[in-house]
């Protein structure tokens, strides 16, 4: 749930607490380095802990992915086909991409500050059941690799380059 600020341990808890009450799900929480693992030793089996998770390789595995709503990990997210449970923490676009989320059909945004155990538990269900946000999640990542395939962003920026220095090979 982000690199740039700490973790939220309340949040964190009531996250933790879904998963010992599912003991059919695995979790996987990277704390991004700000906040030590230590003060989650009495989680259960099904969860695994980390000072920082390699994201893109656990994305790989997973169903659904929980975040804060930082544009990298919804993207990230996306590419690896996963839909998304918001729970911003209303830093800089959080809300904003939390918003997107929702309308676009690619996951569910979670009021954070009404956000309960069986909330949560709800909402992953949900996720994890329903064809329709999964479809939306698959159109969505096709739109991402059509992008990339196309270098959309690469040429754009040689062009910009292009106009303000024509004296210099891109």
């Amino acid at each position: 749930l982000g690199t740039f600020w700490s973790a939220d341990h309340s949040l964190l808890r009531i996250i933790v607490d879904v998963f010992r009450r599912r003991s059919d799900w695995r979790l996987v929480i990277g704390l991004g380095g700000k906040s030590g693992t230590q003060q989650f030793n009495d989680v259960p089996d099904n969860v695994l802990v980390l000072d920082f998770a390699p994201q893109l390789a656990v994305l790989e595995h997973t169903d659904v992915v929980i975040t804060h709503g930082g544009i990298t990990s919804i993207n990230e997210t996306i590419a690896a086909g996963a839909p998304l449970l918001v729970c911003s923490t209303s830093h800089v676009d959080q809300d904003g991409c939390a918003a997107r989320i929702q309308y676009h059909g690619l996951g569910i945004s979670a009021d954070r500050s009404r956000i309960t155990a069986s909330k949560i538990e709800n909402h992953l269900q949900t996720l994890l059941n329903d064809a329709g946000i999964r479809e939306n999640v698959a159109r969505m990542r096709e739109r991402f690799e059509d992008y990339q395939s196309r270098n959309v962003a690469v040429k754009l920026v040689e062009e910009i380059l292009r106009k303000h220095r024509p004296d210099q090979a891109v």
